[in-house]
């Protein structure tokens, strides 16, 4: 219980500790944050993509190719990630 009470005053210290940044600091921590975003994203994608999840998008964009509907960009995209 004592460990849980640390941890809660740790989290309403947060506002805080952000308001005595710098600008430069806080302007570092928002990029920080932002590419720690990233990578969770990023990790998301790929768990969703090696589990199936999207294979969704890749028939569809195949149908999509097989009618023309695709630019050739996007079509040599689909070839890269179909090979």
């Amino acid at each position: 219980m004592v460990q849980h009470k640390v941890k809660v005053d740790r989290l309403l210290n947060i506002p805080r500790v952000l308001e005595a940044l710098s600008q430069e600091d806080f302007r570092r921590l928002r990029e920080w944050f932002a590419q720690k975003d990233w990578e969770i994203w990023d990790k998301q994608i790929e768990v969703d993509s090696a589990n199936g999840k999207l294979d969704f998008l890749l028939e569809e964009a195949m149908t999509a190719k097989s009618q023309g509907k695709l630019g050739n960009r996007l079509n040599h995209i689909l070839l890269w990630t179909h090979a």
